[in-house]
């Protein structure tokens, strides 16, 4: 998992990006986020634990703000 500094903040804006949707719609952020990621490096196996964090710090964000 050897990224470059263009793909450190490609993925980056991308997660930054797919949190807002999720947080803003409430779903769809890690369907939309994947994808992208994967226009930047074709190896989904390096993504997944990405996406999983993404899940985690977005639906708690969505969460706290419905409660």
């Amino acid at each position: 998992m050897d990224f470059s500094t263009a793909q450190l903040v490609a993925v980056s804006a991308i997660f930054v990006w797919s949190g807002f949707v999720r947080a803003g719609l409430g779903f769809g952020g890690a369907a939309l986020g994947l994808p992208l990621m994967l226009l930047v490096e074709d190896q989904p196996l390096f993504f997944l634990p990405i996406v999983a964090t993404h899940l985690l710090i977005f639906s708690g964000i969505t969460t706290g703000l419905r409660f």
